[in-house]
């Protein structure tokens, strides 16, 4: 159903200007057809850009002012205007709104999918009235608008408006606006549909991940198990070897750099066990496929050995990098090694084999093999093997080498099966070659880090655990600064090392009072103070807050000397700039109390930017007692020119008061905005 205006009046010189309101060389059928060809041919990512200039394209063919497109979000009620283009940048709605609240005789029209016409708002019946007021400025004085259906449902509208002149829309016209929306939706149903297709594989190849971890349980232990013995074994030696009368310095001295050594190698078995098996985002680096493959090795050696299978791991010298999300492609490689030992431990005799390799083709790309000495696949299973849900095990899901396939596409590669001679098959990653600059992190330069200068610089180190305290307190003192450490929140804040600390260590879980809830009150009672948060256990939520806040640096435990070290060098780097910033901030407020009642007038009008005289007419003062109000305010607040107040104003958080500026005056609404 489409409503037309009553008022509206059709005739047939107008039905034939629709092409007419088109400059001659681009007449409007023609760029509706452009329009539908553009839609075809852009990929999804690009729809968004696309949508944009194709709305100023048609405000511009049929010369409107503004052009909207609007997304209904089915459980709140909200209207996002997602695309549009006005010729006035005021003009452009941005926020999301509440379509219901206000907008409710247009939103019915919507959902029923009727297109509303009109070419003077007084057209409208008397129930669009609430919708006309809360337009406000936005008001257009003609507008069509039209609704937009994903299978038969409103989710949106597109309008077309001129906003200072009243315009006839002609059926031919309103017809062709209709097509050109049809199109929009079609473009935005797809990208919503790719959207829902990212999200749904994100979660397959998380529950991928999550079936692996099951499958690797017992290797996993053992990979974890291995340091944590090591270090236990030495830490007893060398507890052993002190008791002696003579210890042996130099054995004590290597047993200390093993456990430093295992330490390493235990945290960095936690982390890649973490990151394959956490929800997190894609995120593409430079990667040598000689680590990545390597890791994979550590991972499944120990199912190797369960599962009495050989497995030999062989890397070429000196490969060029990839372009890669790491735990996206460790995945990828995991699920290959995996099925390479099903297939055989399922194969009756011969040898059990698998062989996992990368070398550099001729061509530059990278290419991994997984080969194994199973039975093979035949020519019929070969074909489907890639087909979501097929699978030959009989407890197989049939989405591991569909993800697989998946992850390598997407990363420019390609996946491919070949059987071997004899028995087996070789499974093949080939990925691009990538350049330095394919990477958006690039690769970090080397820092030279140095030591802190000086016991003047104080550190303070916040936790529970009276071992972590101690050994921190070595590091940091061995580079040069001086330690206070307390083992709660309360004994830190109560103590008077905390005012003179440059520099807090903080740990994030502790009994009573936790590391975020510290930092918030030392917002309050100490900020010039920054913070280097290290905790054994964080999550990305922990981190997001304490960054949020405030935070240097957000490490996990253990961590690195050198890292932890950086880190602090730059938190006291911080403090000294906040400590400055705070001393500013306490001169200007004092210079600001210094002014006089009539003085801070001037100073919230002059500062909103006012000329004397608007001023002076806001005050009811000459134009002349003005300038000697000014005078003194900028003396008093030390200030050279107006634009040192503004930024002074700006320091202070300043804006005039409402009881500073006289009622119902334009310099009031626009010095309060």
């Amino acid at each position: 159903m489409r409503i037309q205006a009553d008022r509206q009046k059709e005739s047939t010189s107008e039905l034939g200007q629709a092409s007419e309101i088109v400059p001659p060389e681009f007449r409007f059928d023609n760029l509706v057809g452009d329009l539908a060809r553009t839609f075809v041919r852009v990929t999804v990512d690009e729809i968004d850009d696309e949508l944009n200039q194709w709305l100023k394209r048609i405000v511009l063919a049929l010369d409107l002012d503004r052009s909207t497109l609007a997304q209904f979000d089915p459980k709140s009620g909200l209207a996002s205007f997602t695309h549009g283009w006005a010729r006035e940048k005021d003009q452009t709605i941005g926020p999301p709104l509440d379509a219901n609240a206000l907008f409710p005789w247009l939103r019915m029209k919507m959902l029923a999918g009727e297109t509303i016409v009109f070419s003077s708002p007084d057209e409208l019946p008397p129930e669009a009235a609430r919708d006309i007021q809360n337009l406000g400025h936005y008001m257009p004085q003609s507008n069509v608008t039209i609704p937009i259906r994903f299978a038969g449902v409103v989710v949106g509208a597109v309008g077309f408006g001129a906003l200072h002149r009243k315009r006839q829309w002609s059926q031919a016209l309103v017809r062709q606006l209709e097509t050109v929306v049809e199109i929009l939706g079609y473009a935005l149903e797809r990208k919503r549909t790719a959207i829902e297709m990212r999200r749904l594989r994100k979660e397959l190849e998380y529950l991928s991940r999550i079936n692996t971890m099951g499958v690797l349980a017992a290797a996993l232990a053992h990979e974890l198990n291995q340091p944590l013995a090591a270090i236990l074994s030495n830490a007893e030696a060398i507890q052993s070897m002190l008791r002696n009368d003579r210890p042996d310095a130099d054995e004590s001295t290597a047993a200390i750099a093993d456990i430093i050594q295992d330490t390493v190698r235990a945290s960095e078995n936690i982390r890649r066990l973490g990151s394959m098996f956490r929800r997190q985002e894609i995120k593409t680096t430079l990667l040598d496929p000689s680590e990545v493959i390597a890791e994979v090795g550590r991972l499944v050696r120990g199912e190797g050995l369960i599962r009495n299978v050989s497995f030999r791991l062989e890397a070429g010298q000196a490969m060029p990098k990839v372009a890669a999300d790491r735990v996206q492609l460790q995945q990828a490689v995991l699920n290959l090694v995996l099925n390479a030992f099903d297939a055989v431990s399922a194969a009756e005799g011969g040898p059990r084999e698998v062989f996992l390799s990368v070398l550099s083709a001729d061509d530059g790309s990278v290419v991994i093999s997984v080969r194994d000495s199973g039975q093979g696949i035949d020519a019929a299973v070969r074909q489907r093997i890639f087909e979501p849900f097929f699978t030959t095990k009989p407890d197989g899901t049939g989405i591991g080498l569909s993800i697989t396939r998946s992850i390598i596409e997407n990363h420019g590669g390609r996946l491919s099966v070949g059987s071997n001679p004899g028995r087996g098959v070789t499974f093949q990653i080939t990925l691009p070659a990538a350049s330095e600059s394919s990477s958006p992190g690039a690769q970090h330069a080397s820092q030279t880090r140095e030591a802190g200068k000086g016991g003047e610089q104080m550190i303070a180190i916040v936790d529970d655990d009276s071992a972590i305290r101690r050994s921190l307190g070595r590091v940091i003192t061995s580079a040069g600064y001086s330690v206070s450490a307390f083992a709660s929140a309360r004994e830190f804040l109560s103590s008077p090392e905390s005012r003179r600390a440059r520099c807090l260590v903080l740990d994030l879980l502790m009994p009573e009072v936790d590391g975020l809830k510290l930092q918030r009150t030392l917002r309050d009672e100490i900020p010039h103070l920054s913070v280097v948060f290290l905790t054994g256990r964080g999550d990305v939520s922990s981190s997001v807050d304490a960054m949020k806040a405030g935070a240097v640096d957000f490490l996990q435990k253990p961590v690195k000397a050198e890292v932890l070290l950086e880190a602090i060098k730059r938190s006291v780097r911080r403090s000294d700039e906040l400590r400055v910033a705070q001393t500013t901030l306490e001169d200007l407020k004092d210079r600001h109390q210094r002014l006089t009642a009539r003085e801070r007038e001037v100073f919230a009008l002059v500062s909103a930017g006012l000329l004397n005289k608007q001023v002076a007419a806001e005050l009811g003062a000459s134009e002349k007692t003005i300038k000697q109000h000014r005078g003194r305010v900028m003396s008093k607040m030390q200030s050279e020119s107006l634009a040192d107040l503004v930024v002074m104003a700006e320091t202070l958080h300043l804006r005039p008061r409402r009881e500073d500026l006289p009622n119902n005056s334009k310099a009031r609404d626009r010095a309060m905005r």
